[in-house]
């Protein structure tokens, strides 16, 4: 009986060995993206895309096999509501399932750790206005108008992807179970429209009396379009001019 056993327990850790050193050849998961949309609460991350080696042999239904948890600070790891998982050919979302060698999990957008920046305050110091009181006379007051800036975790906050069942390609091959990782970077994160906007200055007689301001371009050059000129409250108080694109979807929207 014992003989049974051991061959048994031989023949499963050398199965085990073969699917990992499958799955360590050649990288399972070439790429991860974190896919960002601006939602009425701010920046959020709502899609993890996976591109694999070759396209999917199957991209329905994939949700049962994966599952995707975010570390912060490396401190516990919190999990991310699943919505659906699909295959897809670029690294966005979809409708509905296309042929690609993409993975697209769709995650909920309401949840507490889909945030990828804090915001810390800035313009706390009291500034000096003059103004009327209720009698009509000149006086001066002090005055503090508090913006709110977006400060990106970056390298704090890491994304936790795990592949919990096998994958088959097109190409023959099986992807086994596997798990990767991926930092909340801004290189790494995907936002429609967003990531279109330029950061550009304007200064009026001397470099210190200057204007930031980001201009979003349409690609369709031949065609004329409005120039929409938006406006938000921490534009004029604020030292960054990324916060009125990310606080809502104004901006976007248009």
């Amino acid at each position: 009986m014992k003989k049974y056993v051991l061959l048994l327990l031989f023949f499963f850790n050398a199965t085990t060995f073969a699917q990992s050193l499958r799955n360590t050849e050649n990288p399972p998961i070439i790429n991860v993206s974190l896919l960002s949309e601006i939602t009425a609460k701010g920046q959020k991350i709502t899609a993890v895309a996976l591109e694999y080696e070759d396209d999917l042999l199957a991209g329905n239904n994939l949700k049962t096999i994966y599952q995707v948890k975010t570390s912060l600070d490396q401190q516990e790891l919190q999990e991310r509501t699943l919505l659906k998982a699909y295959s897809n050919h670029r690294p966005e979302r979809s409708e509905k399932p296309q042929q690609g060698r993409f993975v697209i999990i769709e995650l909920a957008q309401d949840d507490p750790n889909a945030d990828v920046y804090q915001l810390n305050k800035a313009n706390e110091t009291p500034l000096t206005v003059r103004e009327k009181n209720a009698g009509g006379q000149i006086i001066y007051s002090q005055k503090t108008q508090i913006s709110r800036i977006p400060e990106y975790y970056q390298q704090r906050l890491i994304y936790h992807i795990y592949q919990t069942g096998n994958l088959p390609l097109l190409n023959g091959k099986t992807i086994f179970p596997t798990q990767i990782k991926q930092s909340a970077e801004r290189k790494n994160i995907i936002t429609p429209f967003i990531d279109q906007f330029t950061s550009h200055r304007i200064y009026l007689n001397t470099p210190d009396n200057q204007l930031l301001y980001r201009l979003y371009t349409p690609p369709h050059q031949q065609t004329k379009f409005p120039l929409t000129i938006f406006l938000h409250g921490s534009g004029q108080v604020g030292n960054d001019n990324l916060a009125q694109l990310l606080s809502s979807k104004g901006a976007v929207g248009y």
